[in-house]
């Protein structure tokens, strides 16, 4: 895993390092808070309208679309809580930065949310059944 965040941050600090040459061959001269502004707020917006292209067709689509936006929103918040305790620990030297501790924690939560899920199907099923016992007495 240290591997591959190395390789993102190189990636990072080339395309960096580009828009800093591009920003001053140009002579725009934004500060590089500017252009982190800049940049940042430009693909933010990219992110939010494919997903909110995304989370429309959902919403169309499935009756149940609040779970899915909640479940989604939860899954992207452990994926960086994950990473964020990953990078802690190689940091603080308080454990080992390993791709697979994400993946198994991650794996946790889908598994735990497939047995919630199982859960309210049989509830469902539960309460269907009762009501029809109802009406047929």
């Amino acid at each position: 895993m240290e591997k591959m965040l190395r390789w993102v941050i190189q990636g990072v600090a080339l395309v960096h390092e580009y828009l800093l040459g591009v920003n001053d061959s140009n002579g725009l001269f934004f500060s590089d808070k500017q252009l982190h502004l800049i940049v940042m707020g430009i693909l933010g917006m990219l992110i939010f309208f494919v997903f909110y292209g995304i989370f429309k067709q959902i919403e169309k689509s499935f009756k149940h679309s609040t779970m899915i936006f909640s479940f989604i929103f939860t899954l992207t918040n452990l994926v960086v809580i994950s990473f964020t305790i990953e990078i802690g620990q190689r940091l603080s030297n308080t454990g080992v930065m390993d791709i697979m501790d994400i993946l198994f924690g991650l794996w946790g939560f889908i598994v735990f949310f497939l047995t919630y899920l199982l859960i309210l199907i049989i509830v469902f099923f539960a309460k269907k059944n009762t009501s029809r016992n109802k009406i047929n007495k």
